[in-house]
């Protein structure tokens, strides 16, 4: 009678424990690091994307937007007519300035002091196989110098098919394309995936069927938990892996090591290297400009070494021209905590105003120290203003 009486109530807990647990994580299910998300939201939000979604690059809509002019640039309120640009950037959110306005933006600021306009074509969200493309479909960008800007996060972005399994968020709206490296090592374009509401469904059921090529995949080692039964043991797992990478520096540190099992690293090398044959054949000067987030900065005031360094090293030993902003910007802060330039409250998210004014000021002092650059500069800003000095700043 006493075992009955004490299984009784044990199992009681435990199925109350796992309805809890199953109703958590359906709560809780586009949040990142879950799968799947919400059926109905999926299938309600695939027709408008694919009335305006990019058919090469996926975002951004080719509705266009009132922060974007009419090459795709963001506003340059110090030079908002395109035309005659001297440079141009291409990126994602750090090359874009996400979360200050147009005139707060690094590429503004250092139009200013340049003299001429500094076309933005970075995209919130992108990865360098992303930026790698929106150069390629753009011809007409006739600046003489561009850069491209990687952030340490963008070995790990690189590899997905879907920017959902990084994020959480909308499960349809964030399909990008990747590239592979084939026997040889060299890129192959694996295009956005096509989806209708069968192959949607699918990718609900069976995500590796449709994104066949994503290292991010859910239940594998760095992609989403999936929420199945037990939901238990589902919620402990979502529960210990996000703690987990609340309280390590750098989560996705082991991609940005060069002997990584991912080919994330080996991959964002070979892009990078692309971007400048494509400048070359293009008669451009190009250089990587390589942007620290928050954790790698934090990285380097831990441990004293910065988390990119064997990678600018690859991209230095290849001939490309490396502007390395993670020892540049620790440098110019001195004693200074580098949450002075960050927008987050917690030392987190992209630069404030202070932060775009240093990266301009870095850049600037960057493109005036390297002949080849200067000189390819210089035709174009007499050309935009009739002199090749800056003005007053």
């Amino acid at each position: 009678m006493r075992k009955t009486s004490v299984l009784g109530p044990a199992i009681a807990i435990a199925l109350a424990v796992e309805a809890g647990s199953w109703l958590g994580l359906w709560i809780l299910r586009a949040q990142p690091g879950l799968f799947p998300p919400g059926r109905a939201r999926s299938m309600a939000e695939l027709g408008a994307y694919l009335e305006t979604r990019d058919p090469v690059l996926g975002w951004p809509s080719r509705r266009g937007s009132s922060t974007r002019d009419s090459t795709g640039s963001r506003i340059v309120p110090a030079f908002p007519d395109p035309g005659h640009e001297c440079a141009s950037a291409y990126g994602g959110s750090f090359v874009y300035g996400s979360d200050v306005d147009h005139a707060a933006t690094w590429v503004n600021q250092l139009s200013r002091t340049l003299g001429c306009r500094v076309a933005n074509f970075g995209v919130d969200g992108y990865g360098t196989d992303q930026a790698l493309l929106r150069f390629r479909m753009h011809p007409a960008d006739s600046a003489p110098v561009s850069m491209l800007g990687i952030i340490s996060h963008h070995m790990l972005r690189n590899t997905t098919q879907n920017a959902y399994f990084l994020w959480g968020g909308s499960y349809v709206t964030t399909l990008k394309p990747r590239f592979v490296l084939d026997e040889d090592d060299h890129l192959t374009l694996v295009a956005l995936p096509d989806l209708d509401s069968a192959r949607l469904e699918l990718a609900l059921q069976n995500p590796g069927a449709v994104f066949a090529f994503d290292e991010l995949l859910p239940g594998t080692a760095r992609g989403p938990v999936i929420r199945e039964f037990p939901f238990t043991l589902s919620a402990i797992r979502w529960t210990v892996r996000g703690i987990a990478q609340r309280l390590e520096t750098l989560p996705w540190r082991d991609v940005i090591d060069p002997a990584s099992p991912s080919d994330g690293y080996d991959l964002t090398v070979r892009i990078v290297r692309a971007f400048v044959d494509e400048c070359a054949d293009r008669l451009k000067t190009c250089f990587a400009v390589v942007f620290p987030e928050a954790e790698v900065l934090e990285y380097l005031e831990v441990q004293g070494t910065s988390v990119m360094q064997a990678f600018q090293r690859d991209l230095e030993t290849r001939g490309i021209l490396v502007l390395d902003l993670v020892h540049g910007i620790s440098a110019r802060l001195g004693d200074r905590s580098y949450c002075d330039i960050l927008v987050g409250k917690h030392c987190t998210g992209h630069y404030n105003a202070a932060g775009n004014k240093l990266v301009a000021d870095l850049i600037y002092e960057f493109l005036q120290a390297h002949d080849t650059l200067r000189t390819a500069l210089r035709p174009a800003r007499e050309g935009e203003n009739g002199r090749s000095e800056p003005p007053p700043r």
